[in-house]
């Protein structure tokens, strides 16, 4: 269970090395909302209340992870416009 609590760092990572992009995370946020809502529902836990205080927490991070990436992103591209020590 703790691995799935890695998931701003597992989206930030795969951003950054360019398998995806921002663009395509903020567009396709409905389909990742139900991916992890899907993998909520996997974890342990039988009854719907331990399924939800599973679940939601999964959710802030998904977008979280989402909002990081457009911060390193953006980070990123002022660095190429405005390199250090020119």
């Amino acid at each position: 269970m703790a691995i799935v609590f890695e998931l701003p760092l597992f989206v930030v990572g795969l951003t950054r090395i360019g398998v995806v992009s921002t663009t395509t995370l903020r567009r396709s946020r409905r389909v990742g909302y139900f991916a992890v809502c899907c993998i909520g529902v996997l974890l342990p836990g039988v009854d719907p209340v331990t399924t939800t205080i599973e679940t939601i927490p999964l959710l802030f991070l998904y977008e979280a992870s989402i909002w990081a990436s457009v911060l390193l992103e953006r980070r990123a591209d002022r660095r190429a416009t405005y390199p250090i020590g020119t």
